[in-house]
């Protein structure tokens, strides 16, 4: 594996440390290294994970902390952040619409950084996504 749990958790007890990861969220990065992970094969193969942050504004993150802890700047717009660190961790902010439940007519503001990529209440609502979390049973 060209990733590792331990070279990973640096990267994400920063962002914790910053208030930018819940613990929570931290922990569910972290699952992807778990031998009962189900792409863990896959992994096993992986150069880099990209950590999908939603944030209230990118405009007050800390760059210049996030610089001095060993990041890359690889992307900037208004509104989103990409940086990379050594370990393979791509760490992404946002604050714009990118991910279609950001478009729907009720989507509540944010308020508290938290994981893009991952079920809300333990489902999606779109069927595909519902099936790629919780595959049907045949």
């Amino acid at each position: 594996m060209n990733i590792g749990e331990a070279r990973v958790w640096h990267t994400l007890a920063f962002f914790h440390d910053m208030d930018l990861l819940a613990a929570a969220d931290r922990d569910r990065v972290l699952w992807l290294f778990a031998p009962e992970f189900p792409f863990r094969a896959q992994l096993e193969s992986a150069d880099s994970i990209h950590v999908h942050m939603k944030i209230p504004d990118t405009a007050r993150l800390p760059r210049d902390a996030i610089v001095n802890a060993g990041a890359m700047l690889e992307s900037e717009q208004s509104g989103y952040l990409k940086c990379a660190f050594a370990p393979g961790v791509n760490m992404i902010f946002s604050s714009i619409p990118v991910a279609e439940d950001d478009r729907l007519a009720d989507a509540a503001p944010i308020t508290q950084p938290f994981l893009q990529y991952r079920p809300q209440g333990g489902l999606y609502t779109d069927p595909w996504r519902r099936w790629l979390v919780r595959p049907p049973l045949s």
